[in-house]
């Protein structure tokens, strides 16, 4: 038992056994929604519970020790809808919780019948409550009378919704929050039986200094009066009123205080509008705009940079995120300016949330996505990004969370060729809908020559889009296009080619498909470079017959110098085949013969045999680390394939003339193993050859 014990302290300790997530309540709440142990409206129900009374919520459900702290108060809205089909016990909770806290029962004793017990809306909150009024802002700041602190408080909330928030809304939505007054805010809690939202008496926006929750990570949240739904619309405009922590108000420095009111103020503005959709399904985007706003509001307190998760985990689908998403809209904003936020509030009357961003992005989610995601690099070689635009200097990430929870910046990986001059990266991309990913190369270290990128999109069909960067060699020039063609196998790259040298190189591969049900791209691939000339390949060769017999010997010898052979290209789907053209070159040759007492001699220069027609040198493979081995072969051809040598002959033999072929070539296939030349010797048949050849980088 002890080794066992020992055994498992030791696979801990090495991180082999892994330990279960601590799970919070709405981890929990659905997981019991997950296996069918309770419905869907009872789920809703809990929730409200884990968020604002956990000591009613069944043991089932507390938070495990260490668990994350929930947050969202809009998840609560859509609970409103759920009540008439939850428990009479658990309708009567919800409700109570739902409504101001000066109209509550005792917090000691709600009660559990559905029937009794319910505050009259019509009546003014008890005398242990007070308020203070912004006439000009409409807002209403209600307070307890047991602490004369809680009255400076009030005030200090009033002056800031008042004074540095709403008439900023105003310029922005081109609203502030409706009156709550003339909205039917009743709300079904049963079949057969409503009960009404109270509104505190008048018009205003009511603002409670109350206590929200110990076991929520809320500072303060909006709760809508009454949603109803229509034919057309899922979610018909409403009124809301907000709750303040207690605690958070009292300990939070004010430019806290300042960035929260101004969030969950716009949450009222949210409510305000119509919504094709039932109103809880745009409660990500709705997160992420509202966290948007303490940017927009208030520029240079970067509050919203305490969430940073999505910003780092691209493989994140955007749907799923809520908070994090303030990146999103702080690109959309200044890439299309600040109207685009009202527009896409306008538009949600005719789409559900991703819809209606489709609507309002230039080029839609198909040509925004990509865009947002090479943003999303943030660093160079960018010149324009989330550090400049807001000072947020956090980067896209990939592995495991370090202690502050963040992920190891995706850096730019410095491509260094081993001794066979090769060199190989391998990626592996699963991309969900409206997901990013991302790989940056630097190729600008010695002696490399060719890369090759498999096609992050091969096979694709039309929803994945990989936007790339260059930087040209001269480390200024930076080149950004898309790669689309989901078809084509590779892109390739010559550095020796002036028009293709690239120092560095960065892919943002997306899923632009904002289907939530759309399908998983995956996808494995590999980088890779090597030393293998690309360009061009210059120098010389020379092959010498020679052959003996009895009665006659020859001898040959043609050189070839100032040979330059450049590369054919690809083809249509991007590889090159290893072939280069015949661009130049001088050939000589020296010819000497005798036969039976005849005697041959010839020498002179050859035109060589030039054009996109004449292959010189074949190299195979190209560019396959880390199997880059191959062979390669050359033939280096003249325009008269023979040179004619006059034999002179003793009398009475007559004079001849014989047809001698004078192609250099290297006779047969030789083996190569990525190195940065070409050179050998080989003999075949009395023909020996030599060459030496080396690429070109212009």
């Amino acid at each position: 038992m002890k080794t066992i014990i020992f055994l498992c302290l030791v696979l801990l300790s090495q991180g082999l056994l892994a330990q279960p997530k601590p799970l919070n309540s709405f981890d929990k709440i659905a997981q019991a929604l997950g296996l069918k142990k309770i419905t869907e409206a009872e789920a809703h129900g809990l929730k409200v519970l884990a968020f604002m009374d956990i000591v009613h919520l069944p043991s089932e459900y507390q938070p495990d020790p260490g668990a994350p702290a929930i947050s969202g108060d809009l998840q609560l809205r859509a609970a409103i809808k759920f009540l008439p089909q939850m428990s009479g016990t658990l309708a009567s909770y919800v409700y109570q919780l739902l409504i101001p806290e000066p109209f509550r029962p005792s917090a000691v004793g709600l009660t559990n019948s559905i029937q009794g017990d319910f505050p009259d809306p019509r009546f003014y909150p008890s005398t242990q409550w007070k308020f203070v009024d912004h006439t000009i802002a409409n807002i209403r700041v209600w307070y307890e009378t047991d602490d004369p602190t809680k009255e400076a408080l009030a005030i200090k909330i009033k002056d800031i919704l008042g004074d540095k928030v709403i008439e900023p809304t105003r310029r922005l939505m081109g609203r502030t929050h409706p009156a709550d007054d003339d909205i039917n805010r009743t709300l079904k809690v049963r079949l057969g039986l409503e009960k009404t939202m109270p509104n505190g008496g008048d018009g205003k926006l009511d603002v409670y200094l109350g206590v929200i929750s110990k076991a929520a990570n809320a500072r303060a949240a909006v709760f809508p009066y009454a949603l109803k739904s229509s034919d057309s619309l899922g979610c018909l405009a409403t009124a809301s009123y907000m709750t303040v922590d207690l605690g958070f108000a009292r300990s939070a420095p004010e430019s806290h205080l300042m960035t929260t009111l101004a969030h969950e103020y716009f949450h009222t503005i949210q409510n305000s509008y119509n919504r094709k959709s039932e109103c809880h399904t745009y409660d990500n985007s709705d997160e992420g705009t509202a966290t948007y706003i303490k940017h927009h509001f208030f520029p240079s307190l970067n509050h919203e940079h305490e969430w940073f998760e999505y910003f780092e985990d691209g493989p994140e689908p955007f749907a799923n995120a809520d908070y994090g998403t303030w990146v999103f809209y702080l690109y959309l904003v200044q890439s299309q300016g600040e109207r685009t936020i009202r527009d896409l509030y306008e538009k949600e009357e005719l789409y559900s949330d991703l819809d209606a961003i489709n609507a309002v992005l230039k080029g839609g989610w198909k040509e925004g996505w990509p865009e947002f995601a090479l943003y999303n690099w943030n660093q160079d070689p960018l010149q324009d990004n989330f550090v400049r635009w807001d000072k947020f200097p956090f980067l896209p990430g990939r592995g495991a969370l370090d202690a502050k929870g963040h992920k190891p910046p995706i850096k730019i990986e410095e491509v260094s060729l081993d001794l066979n001059g090769t060199f190989r990266s391998p990626f592996r991309l699963q991309l969900k809908p409206l997901t990013r990913d991302f790989y940056a190369f630097d190729f600008s270290g010695q002696d490399i020559r060719s890369v090759s990128i498999d096609n992050p999109i091969l096979f694709a069909a039309k929803k994945a889009r990989a936007k790339v960067m260059i930087v040209k060699s001269n480390g200024q020039s930076v080149e950004e296009f898309v790669w689309e063609d989901s078809k084509r196998h590779v892109y390739q790259y010559c550095l020796d080619n002036p028009s293709e040298r690239i120092e560095k190189i960065v892919i943002a591969v997306t899923n632009y498909n904002h289907k939530v049900t759309g399908p998983v791209y995956n996808f494995e691939g590999a980088v890779k470079a090597t030393n293998i000339g690309c360009y061009k390949y210059q120098g010389r060769a020379r092959a010498q017959l020679y052959a003996s017999s009895p009665k006659s010997t020859v001898y040959l010898d043609v050189q070839a110098s100032d040979v330059v052979m450049k590369a054919k290209g690809r083809n249509d789907e991007g590889f090159f085949g290893g072939h280069f053209n015949l661009e130049k070159g001088v050939i000589t040759y020296n010819y000497r013969g005798q036969s039976d007492g005849c005697v041959g001699n010839a020498s002179g220069n050859l035109l060589i045999d030039t054009g996109p027609s004449v292959i010189a040198l074949n190299v195979y493979p190209y560019n396959v680390p880390p199997d880059a081995s191959g062979t390669y072969a050359f033939i280096l051809q003249t325009k008269e394939r023979t040179i004619s040598v006059k034999y002179t002959c003793p009398a009475p033999l007559p004079s001849y003339e014989v047809s001698v072929p004078v192609d250099i070539q290297s006779l047969g296939e030789i083996s190569h193993n990525g190195f940065d030349h070409f050179s050998g010797k080989a003999s075949k048949l009395g023909w020996t050859v030599e060459w030496d050849f080396a690429p070109v980088k212009e």
